[in-house]
């Protein structure tokens, strides 16, 4: 095999890897982001979509972090109506 042809193919594995590292970070913070919402962590549930967003190639990841965006209003609403609830009482 030439050495440019070694070079090429060496090069297409990085990317492959770089790909499959990028992947699997955006995942990562996903369900990290999850993770946080459910514990009320709201700052950590920010840090990880804003890591997941970084890291977020194509339509579906795009959609995906949107989707955890909305999950997120949606608990920070939830968690102010019970405050509101509770200060009622």
């Amino acid at each position: 095999m030439p050495a440019a042809a070694q070079v090429d193919s060496s090069l297409l594995e990085m990317l492959d890897r770089l790909d499959q590292i990028e992947r699997q970070d955006f995942q990562a913070a996903i369900s990290q982001a999850d993770a946080c919402i459910r514990s009320r962590d709201f700052a950590c549930t920010s840090s990880q979509l804003d890591r997941a967003a970084k890291s977020a190639s194509g339509a579906g990841n795009k959609s995906a972090v949107e989707a955890a965006r909305q999950r997120l209003a949606a608990e920070k609403k939830l968690a102010d109506d019970e405050t509101r609830r509770k200060a009622g009482q």
